[in-house]
């Protein structure tokens, strides 16, 4: 391989590294979910189970057989994830350059915008469960972005068998990887085609979606039957296809999407995200009615669209309880990345054009990743800021105990731990909260007796609280701050207490 070869594969490796490492780099800092504190010695295995996920449960029980704890170890867990990140970006870049004709600004342009597919806030939430980072930011990105190669590239039974396999085993490891596969394996499709829809390209796409369905229907049967298997409740949010329940996913969905267009939950500044695609879908558009095919591309570009759009939300549709948390809408941010990507296609199959569209193109994607940059490190200080007041709640817990036993002589080992009626599940001043992000562990079952035990070096027992002990001092009691006077209850060995 010549010097200039290489060049061509690590530039594009180590700009995407840098760009990852911008938006994330502020995750190798020590950070807990609520999930991270039940994770700290032993990763939950059993989670995994419950939730179908066959290969997660493979590669966490082996991280425990050999004694590597991800959320111990967050500055190496985080560090190969952004490299592994940065080198499936390169991978999928690599598959689309050779289509573009050594035009420079577009190869810059579709550099940028594939970026964007794991480069936003939403994406940033997957790094916030860090105990979860080894599996779907690491081993899963690496199956998937082979697979999506595999199935990009002059169909073989050999290629097509070995994508299928990859692709079963990464849904087995996140179901929400069917729109990653979708999404970039038809764009590599797409841009071989130079935006153009052809019968090869319909013929192409239609094999690359029998294998998404296949690995769908397979990993769903996986999902149903694994916890039963191992004797385990299965989850909450399993698949269903009851009409009736299926309209009314729809409705929730619909009243998800407001927040969702106007500020990203709240973690974009507001109008960025509507600005941004009106913008691009603009200058798309432009660009398509510039070539004498415009109708072909046109066409093609708004199936393109409206299949992200509708492969992002379609697990919720399916899913027996609607949870829209930022994790599992990701491609909302694959649509601009469509569209830039678009862009620089169209650019690149018309001859001797000027880069101005381009180079307007690439200011808009630069930006917002630098917004995007801007908030993900906005998630990263308010989640520290939001552990810090889960340890100052766990420290003066730890006082009034040693007041107890000093005053009596009992050695607590025990706590049980509820909610008031009415808790609140995030802090005064703590920002980029959103369904599960930066929320208050104290107040998550799974998580404030071991977040208690880690802040304070303890081995406290986690028991439930018996029905007499929370009718008399908690039922019906709702607080607005940590008031121990009245929250927590000594009886004998035990402390009962609950959390505003």
């Amino acid at each position: 391989m010549s010097t200039k070869e290489r060049r061509s594969i690590w530039l594009p490796f180590l700009i995407s590294l840098f760009i990852m490492i911008l938006l994330f780099g502020c995750f190798m800092q020590p950070h807990y979910s609520s999930d991270s504190y039940a994770n700290l010695h032993n990763i939950d295995v059993a989670v995994h189970i419950r939730n179908g996920r066959i290969i997660s449960a493979i590669v966490q029980k082996t991280m425990n057989l050999i004694r590597f704890n991800p959320v111990q170890h967050q500055s190496l867990t985080i560090a190969v994830s952004l490299c592994v990140l940065a080198l499936c970006i390169t991978l999928i870049y690599l598959e689309i350059r050779p289509n573009l004709k050594g035009k420079l600004t577009a190869e810059i342009l579709v550099l940028l915008s594939l970026q964007l597919f794991f480069a936003n806030v939403f994406f940033s939430e997957w790094l916030m469960y860090v105990e979860s980072a080894t599996i779907i930011c690491i081993v899963g990105p690496l199956l998937l972005s082979v697979s999506i190669v595999l199935a990009g590239r002059k169909i073989t039974w050999k290629r097509i068998t070995v994508s299928f396999l990859l692709l079963l085993a990464a849904l087995n490891i996140y179901q929400l990887y069917i729109e990653f596969y979708l999404t970039l394996s038809l764009l590599i499709v797409y841009t071989r085609a130079e935006g153009l829809l052809t019968k090869h390209t319909l013929g192409h796409s239609a094999v690359i979606a029998l294998v998404a369905l296949l690995a769908c229907v397979i990993t769903i049967a996986i999902q149903s039957t694994l916890p039963q298997l191992f004797g385990i409740v299965a989850g909450d949010r399993t698949a269903v296809f009851d009409l009736e329940k299926l309209l009314g996913n729809l409705k929730v969905i619909s009243r998800a999407w407001k927040p969702v267009s106007l500020n990203a939950y709240g973690l974009l500044p507001n109008a960025v995200f509507p600005v941004v695609w009106v913008i691009l879908f603009t200058l798309m558009l432009r660009e398509h009615f510039r070539c004498h095919n415009f109708g072909n591309r046109i066409l093609y570009s708004l199936i393109a669209i409206g299949t992200i759009a509708l492969l992002t939300y379609a697990p919720h549709i399916i899913s027996s309880v609607v949870w829209m948390a930022p994790r599992t809408i990701v491609g909302t941010f694959h649509v601009p990345m469509y569209m830039a990507v678009s862009i620089g296609v169209t650019q690149a199959s018309i001859p001797e054009q000027k880069n101005r569209i381009l180079k307007m193109t690439i200011t808009v994607v630069l930006a917002f990743l630098m917004i995007n940059a801007y908030a993900t490190n906005g998630v990263l200080t308010n989640a520290i800021a939001n552990n810090r007041m889960d340890q100052y709640c766990a420290n003066e817990i730890q006082v009034r105990i040693d007041q107890y036993q000093s005053e009596t002589g009992i050695v607590v080992n025990k706590l049980g731990i509820c909610n008031d009626q009415s808790p609140v599940y995030r802090y005064l001043g703590v920002k980029y909260v959103t369904h599960d992000l930066n929320i208050r562990a104290m107040n998550v079952e799974w998580g404030s007796t071991n977040l208690i035990n880690y802040y304070c070096g303890k081995n406290y027992e986690n028991v439930s609280i018996p029905a007499e002990v929370y009718e008399t001092y908690f039922s019906g009691k709702n607080w607005d701050f940590l008031n121990l006077d009245e929250q927590a209850v000594f009886i004998g060995d035990t402390l009962y207490l609950a959390m505003y």
